[in-house]
Parts: structure tokens; sequence; C-alpha cells
């Protein structure tokens, strides 16, 4: 449990994994996927914005500042990428912030307006053990996922969604591998910033929670581009 307790905290290392099979679903259940399907092809339609000369300027002090911190490594510099999306559809662009790892832009940070102020998301974790990177999903229907793994057995994927302008952690859920003596296992967190024991859940719970943030499973593929780029 401690050792549990711990890695949703810290979000241990760089790690993926794509979880289980599909149940199957109710007539019940394809009604309100149905629905939530789309939800996500509308929150998906209302994202395609376009970048206004004001979101530029709110954003020129954030990009500054991080250029900054990199005048002494130009190496993390030129690894620095940025895209500018709205994640919520709410007529306003998200500055997204990645790190180039190996080739492939990991999202690092996440900034909005908010009272025309460019300002960092907390809530959002990108960072592991040691510094390390995490893989993160960014969803059509403004859901972003953060996976992480521990020991290769045990797989971690935090779910993030705006609310009423902020980024919020939503859940953890925990995918634990079993063996040919152990069943697999599984279970989900609510809270991470103050002790919280996980609940264990069934596979189908699991899968439903799943469909439930990622919708469709439609991903966003961001148009990253270099940070010393940005404005011209």
């Amino acid at each position: 449990m401690k050792k549990l307790f711990i890695a949703s905290l810290c979000m241990l290392f760089v790690g993926f994994c794509a979880c289980g099979e599909i149940v199957s679903i109710t007539t019940e259940d394809t009604k309100n996927a149905t629905k939530t399907e789309d939800t996500d092809q509308t929150t998906a339609s209302l994202n395609v914005v376009e970048v206004k000369p004001s979101e530029i300027a709110q954003y020129a002090d954030v990009v500054e500042t991080i250029l900054k911190n990199y005048d002494e490594d130009p190496s993390q510099m030129e690894r620095t990428h940025y895209d500018l999306y709205d994640i919520d559809g709410n007529g306003t662009n998200e500055f997204l912030q990645g790190m180039d790892i190996w080739g492939v832009s990991y999202l690092t940070n996440i900034y909005t307006i908010k009272d025309g102020v460019a300002v960092w998301q907390e809530a959002f974790g990108t960072t592991g053990e040691g510094g390390s990177t995490l893989p993160s999903t960014l969803f059509k229907n403004g859901t972003i996922r953060v996976d992480c793994v521990d020991d290769g057995m045990r797989f971690f994927y935090y779910y993030y969604r705006f609310v009423d302008g902020e980024l919020k952690f939503q859940t953890l859920l925990i995918y634990e591998q079993g063996d040919e003596y152990l069943q697999a296992t599984y279970s989900r967190i609510n809270v991470i910033d103050r002790p919280s024991p996980s609940t264990p859940i069934t596979k189908a719970e699991f899968d439903r929670l799943q469909k439930e943030f990622e919708g469709d499973g439609q991903v966003v593929e961001l148009d990253w581009k270099p940070l010393a780029e940005y404005g011209r």
C-alpha cells in the first residue's frame, strides 16, 4: 500500500500500456456510448480555433521566461516545442509546451488565459521520478491522460479535464498485471493531493471509466513547432 501511494503521488517513471480486453456492451450502454461519442465529436468541432494576435501577445511572456531558463543550455531550447490548441472548446487556445525526446514531443506544461493573463495549470504533472518525462495523450473530447508504469507490472492512468477554466485531476486508474498464479487486478484513486487508499474495482468498471474519460478514443495530433520560432 505504501508503494502504491508513493507511486500515485510521484508519478514514478516513463511507461506505456494498453489495458485489457473490451467488455460486452448492453443496449443501455450502447445508448450512453453513442451519446458520449456525439458529445466528443461536438467538443472536437469546437477545438478548431484560429489563433488570435492577442493570444500570441498574452503567451509571449511565458515563452520569454522559458527561453531565458535555457540560455545556458541551447540543446534544451532546441528540443522544446509548442502548440496553441483549444483543449476545452471555449474559444480560447491553450499554450502547450512539449519536449522532444528521441524524436517524439512529449507534453510537459499547459498554460491558459485567465482574466487576460497566461496562467500555468498546476494540476497537470508529467514529471516522474528523477525528472523523467511521462507520456501523455490528449483526446479530442478534452481529456488528458498521463501514463506511467511501476516495475513493468502495475500501470497508472491519470486523467485530467478542464473545469471552469482550470485543469483538474479527475481520477487515477490502476491496472496490475496478473501471472500464472494471480489474476489481474484493477483499482482507482480519486484524490492524489493527500493520503488516499486505492479502491478495488472490477474490470468492467475499469473499462467503463476508461470509456467515460476517453470517449471514442480520438486523439489530437498536435502540430509542434520550435519554441524559438514563437510569434514569427
